[in-house]
C-alpha cells in the first residue's frame, strides 16, 4: 500500500482534509503492508465503536484522539508502550486511509462457531496461553508405579 506520509495525515483536523491529501503515484514506495483486515487494539475498538461513522477518514481522527489518550492516561514514563500505541495508530492509519481510496478490497468473514478447525485452534490457544503450566509442587512426591 503506497500512503502519503503520515504526518501529513496526523496534521490534519478534518476528514475532508485527510481525504484530500494526494494519492502517491503508483511507481512511489510501499509504505504499509497490511492485509484486507485490520484487528484494532481495545482502546481504538472502543472508540470507534462509540462513534456513529464509518468513514474511514473520519475514523483516522477518532483514532489519533484515542491512541493520545490512551498514551496520556496508561503510558506515562513507559516509552516502549507509547511506541506500540503509536505503531498501532500508525498502522491503522495506513489501513483505514487505503480503504478510503479503495486502495484495500471489502472483505466479509463467516466465522462458524462450530468449525472443527476452529474449534481446535480455540483448545489449543486456551492450552497454551491462559491455562497455567502444570507443575508439581514443592515437597509433594512425583506418582510412583509401585
Amino acid at each position: 500500500l503506497r500512503c502519503p506520509n503520515l504526518n501529513l495525515i496526523d496534521v490534519e483536523t478534518t476528514a475532508a482534509g485527510i481525504k484530500a491529501i494526494p494519492i502517491p503515484d503508483d511507481n512511489a514506495v510501499v509504505t504499509c503492508e497490511t492485509t484486507n483486515i485490520f484487528l484494532p487494539a481495545p482502546w481504538l475498538k472502543n472508540a470507534i465503536l462509540v462513534e456513529d461513522t464509518v468513514c474511514p477518514f473520519e475514523l483516522i481522527l477518532v483514532s489519533h484522539q484515542a491512541s493520545g489518550d490512551f498514551i496520556q492516561n496508561h503510558c506515562e514514563g513507559d516509552q516502549d508502550l507509547q511506541s506500540e500505541i503509536k505503531a498501532h495508530h500508525d498502522a491503522f492509519v495506513s489501513w483505514a486511509w487505503g480503504v478510503g481510496h479503495g486502495k484495500i478490497e471489502a472483505l466479509r468473514l463467516l466465522v462458524r462457531p462450530d468449525d472443527g478447525e476452529l474449534k481446535a485452534h480455540e483448545v489449543e490457544i486456551h492450552a497454551s496461553a491462559i491455562l497455567p503450566p502444570v507443575t508439581v509442587g514443592g515437597g509433594v512426591p512425583a506418582p510412583t508405579d509401585t
